[in-house]
């Protein structure tokens, strides 16, 4: 395991800037020489996180992004699947017995099934660290998750897009999975959608990307409604995936929504009620399947929502959707602003998005858009993990090609 240690150590370290001293916001290198202070000091929390069998959602790749989440002083740290540092990882027979008990050995073995190919990175956007997946080549896609959800809800659609020619981005939403979330403000708008789209044109510019295409699905859909509205220039083509905008359901809300969507009410509800009754009935609340998710995915979820700190910003982003997101889609519709990028918007025939606005879901999102097209999918809400398949085939029939 000391080689293992140390490799790990050497991989968490800040990367040193070619042109002389530290990198700023750029990802850490694998052949870059620690001082021996940075060595004794990431050995250390590497030995910690092996030792206390921190949660490891599966293979290697996890462990390593584990240990990358850790509060280690660098901008911006990654790996890609495929490295030398990978392959040592998830290969030692030992590693399975002596990192956590929830990691199988199939898990170790398969490393990073979900996103071969994609690196991954921890990216700092003003107060907030975001966990991202990244891969491909070609124009961007920004695929925003919602609740409570991670990146990984997106691990079929992503490889499918990246190998039709597009570079795919993959974050964590501020405060969701392994992102962290900057403390609370009085009215909830440090989780409001205008700061988590601020993050992401942030997070996609560092990137190398001023222009792309974005996909939201559930609250990751308000998310992308407000980087259209806010930041037209930086977006191009936009999918909103089972969402009408905040500001109509809570002016057309009425008893089947108030039945139908009561956890909005629910987590909206001051801290610390739904948080502690969340956290009383945590597999009650939140029934996650991972024969519907996939083993990887699942876990992933699994994992997040199992953190008292993701509860409460998943709560936080409930609070500001009854507040400052109402407040802002409200601002917009009186002032008449409108997506003008070409918006396509899905949802999934058996879900009940349809039926709440009277199978009438463009007319919802028709003042709301100069270039709107939109159709039901024969899925469910989670159309990226039930049909994978239908939904790829959406979005590249909608996207220009590469």
């Amino acid at each position: 395991m000391s080689d293992i240690l140390a490799d790990t150590a050497w991989c968490l370290l800040p990367a040193r800037s070619r042109f002389g001293g530290r990198a700023k916001n750029r990802a850490a290198a694998w052949d870059e020489t620690p001082t021996p202070a940075e060595e004794r000091a990431v050995t250390a929390a590497a030995r910690t996180s092996l030792r206390t069998d921190l949660p490891v959602a599966t293979g290697g790749l996890e462990l390593l992004e584990l240990l990358l989440s850790q509060n280690v002083p660098a901008r911006r740290l990654s790996a890609r699947a495929g490295d030398p540092l990978v392959q040592r990882l998830t290969s030692p027979p030992d590693l399975t017995a002596r990192i956590s008990t929830a990691m199988s050995p199939a898990a170790v073995g398969s490393g990073m099934a979900m996103f071969t190919g994609f690196e991954l990175s921890y990216v700092e956007v003003g107060n907030v660290r975001l966990r991202v997946r990244h891969g491909g080549e070609g124009p961007a896609v920004l695929l925003v998750h919602g609740h409570p959800r991670t990146h990984t809800t997106w691990h079929l659609v992503a490889p499918a897009l990246a190998a039709a020619g597009y570079t795919v981005v993959c974050p964590d939403l501020r405060g969701y999975g392994r992102s962290t979330a900057p403390p609370d403000e009085p009215d909830h708008s440090q989780a409001g959608k205008r700061a988590m789209a601020g993050d992401l044109i942030a997070l996609m510019r560092e990137l190398g990307h001023e222009r792309f295409h974005a996909v939201g699905h559930d609250r990751g859909g308000y998310v992308v409604q407000r980087l259209a509205l806010d930041h037209p220039h930086a977006v191009d083509h936009v999918v909103i995936l089972g969402d009408v905008p905040i500001g109509e359901a809570l002016a057309r809300c009425d008893a089947r929504f108030a039945h139908a969507w009561y956890h909005w009410f629910f987590m909206g509800r001051p801290a610390p009620l739904p948080e502690r009754l969340i956290a009383a009935g945590l597999d009650t609340w939140y029934t996650l399947d991972p024969a519907r998710m996939g083993q990887e995915n699942h876990a992933d979820a699994a994992e997040a929502i199992a953190d008292p700190r993701v509860r409460h910003a998943m709560c936080e982003d409930y609070r500001a959707g009854l507040g400052v997101d109402r407040a802002a889609d409200d601002a917009d519709r009186a002032a008449g602003r409108r997506i003008t990028s070409p918006l396509l918007v899905l949802w999934g025939a058996k879900d009940d998005v349809a039926e709440l606005y009277d199978h009438d879901v463009l007319g919802v999102w028709r003042p709301w858009a100069t270039d709107l097209y939109g159709y039901a999918l024969d899925t469910g809400h989670h159309m990226m993990e039930e049909a994978p398949d239908l939904l790829t085939e959406a979005l590249l029939d909608f996207l220009p090609r590469p």
